[in-house]
């Protein structure tokens, strides 16, 4: 298995058989998603989510530097008024 420069050793030395796995998981509408599990070197879910968030930080950095873009998902919302709609059924010839 290939190494991670940046989850291998993560705040310190991976216990036996707790190295992080990484699985590029699946093409989805929007993005090629990443799944990584690994293993936090501690008890308290505050001390986690800041260690997730350092991690994912740490990410975003290294997608900027090799000159990566994240796409961010949007929403294109369109407000039908009732004199567009009739319109719309007459160009289309619904009407």
């Amino acid at each position: 298995m290939r190494k991670s420069k940046i989850t291998d050793n993560f705040h310190g030395p991976d216990a036996a058989g707790y190295a992080p796995h990484i699985f590029f998981s699946q093409f989805a509408a929007s993005s090629m998603n990443i799944h990584v599990i690994m293993w936090f070197k501690t008890n308290s879910f505050i001390e986690e989510e800041a260690l997730l968030n350092e991690l994912n930080m740490t990410i975003l950095k290294r997608f900027n530097e090799a000159g990566l873009s994240m796409a961010y998902p949007t929403q294109t919302m369109l407000r039908l008024t009732l004199q567009t709609v009739v319109l719309v059924s007459m160009l289309f010839g619904i009407v």
